[in-house]
């Protein structure tokens, strides 16, 4: 537009290229005041258009300092302003933690690279972005219609004692007008493991028949706090697991009142377990009981005038021993006067009868005396090792023989007196 006197002289429109060419406007007056306007440019992809400068080499040519035309005039030189047009993107973190905690103050380190046309850009290579908790980063400025990679550090993401799993977002275009997201989750199982303890048992004598077993358990790990713990109730030749427990912890078992009462007991070593991920240990606890035992030595003893006759007899003894309600040893053993017999490897508790044959007790020449003989007799096992005494008695009485030689004169009724007197005082010598 040039104006001259307040009028306008000259107006119209030139196309211009941006390769520099020069294109001239024609027939405008001497001393005309001109200045120009330019009409806002077509886009170029990836570039924004900011203004325009028009100027000659002497300055700037606007509305408030129009060119004069004079007969030489300089050239005016239109330049366009453009930037690269530029977005961003955000990083969005997600956080699932099972049987831990994550702290909400834990810091997320993600590196990014972004390309364009094919090519790296340099300011926008291997560049750090960080997220306090569950939370959101926005990027920088990037050139719209680059293409941007994320991934998590993992080492910053790490937690102590739990099993990490990243999902990674796919790569975002930039755009103009809008912020493309990044979604990282990042997922947390506490590293956990387990021990079961099987318990076997070695007792011949049955003196742990129907006892169950207890265990305590206190696992450490450094500067972590005790975690404590028992099993209780495990039948012989089962097992039970215990609950979950840190991975790194180690864990000491000790049995609890697993001793039996008369019995000696010898369990096997229970060595430390370490807790491994993912996996149970197994520990195995074998108790053998060996029952205490003793002796029971069996002795006959002779009485009574016949005790000579019957020094060289075999006498039949039956015997059992008894504990609670349960046989622990029976059989029969003979025995002789001053020859006693030892029943062995009798249980200690175990009270034990012997019972003589008494129909095996007669003695040619004598008879056996029973209200003055013991023939049951019982000792009771109370200590390990004690040899305890039972003993028999048998009272014999030696029979003797009677001779009578009588001459007889008078009258037969006193013979037959005689005889029956006789008769009488043997019936009742026998008797004693």
């Amino acid at each position: 537009m040039c104006t001259k006197d307040g009028k306008d002289v000259k107006s119209g429109e030139v196309t211009l290229k941006g390769d520099g060419t020069e294109t001239a406007i024609a027939d405008v007056p001497l001393g005309a005041a001109c200045s120009f306007t330019e009409v806002a440019p077509a886009a170029l992809p990836g570039f924004n258009w900011e203004g325009n400068l028009f100027q000659t080499a002497s300055g700037e040519v606007s509305k408030a300092k129009p060119l004069v035309v004079a007969v030489t005039n300089p050239v005016v030189t239109l330049t366009n302003k453009y930037t690269t047009a530029v977005g961003t993107f955000k990083v969005v973190k997600k956080v699932q933690a099972t049987g831990i905690t994550v702290p909400s103050t834990k810091k997320f380190s993600f590196n990014y690279t972004c390309t364009k046309d094919g090519a790296a850009l340099t300011e926008h290579t291997n560049k750090k972005l960080e997220v306090t908790g569950a939370g959101e980063v926005v990027s920088p400025n990037i050139p719209v219609g680059a293409s941007c990679t994320v991934t998590e550090d993992r080492e910053s993401a790490k937690i102590d004692g739990a099993t990490l799993t990243v999902a990674e977002g796919a790569a975002v275009t930039i755009t103009t007008g809008a912020v493309p997201s990044v979604t990282i989750a990042n997922t947390y199982v506490k590293d956990e493991g387990d021990f079961t303890i099987t318990k076997k048992l070695v007792d011949p004598n049955g003196v742990a028949a129907g006892k169950t077993f207890d265990f305590a358990y206190v696992c450490t790990a450094a500067g972590k706090p005790e975690i404590k713990g028992e099993l209780k109730s495990i039948p012989a030749g089962g097992s039970k697991t215990s609950p979950k427990i840190p991975a790194g912890y180690s864990c000491k078992i000790t049995e609890t009142g697993a001793s039996v009462a008369n019995a000696d007991l010898k369990t096997t070593a229970i060595n430390d377990v370490t807790i491994v991920k993912n996996s149970t240990q197994t520990v195995e606890v074998t108790n053998e009981y060996s029952q205490w035992k003793g002796v029971v030595k069996l002795s006959k003893s002779l009485t009574g005038t016949g005790k000579e006759l019957a020094k060289n007899k075999e006498f039949q003894v039956g015997y059992k021993c008894v504990k609670g309600d349960k046989v622990t040893k029976e059989g029969k053993l003979t025995v002789k006067a001053g020859t006693p017999v030892e029943v062995k490897d009798v249980p200690v508790g175990s009270v034990c009868t012997f019972t003589e044959d008494k129909a095996q007790a007669t003695v040619e020449g004598a008879s056996f005396n029973e209200l003055d003989s013991t023939t049951v007799a019982t000792a009771t096992v109370a200590d390990k090792d004690a040899t305890v005494a039972a003993n028999l008695v048998n009272s014999y009485h030696e029979l003797g023989a009677v001779a009578v030689t009588k001459a007889v004169q008078g009258h037969r009724r006193w013979f037959l007196g005689f005889q029956e007197g006789i008769h009488h005082h043997c019936r009742m010598a026998k008797q004693r």
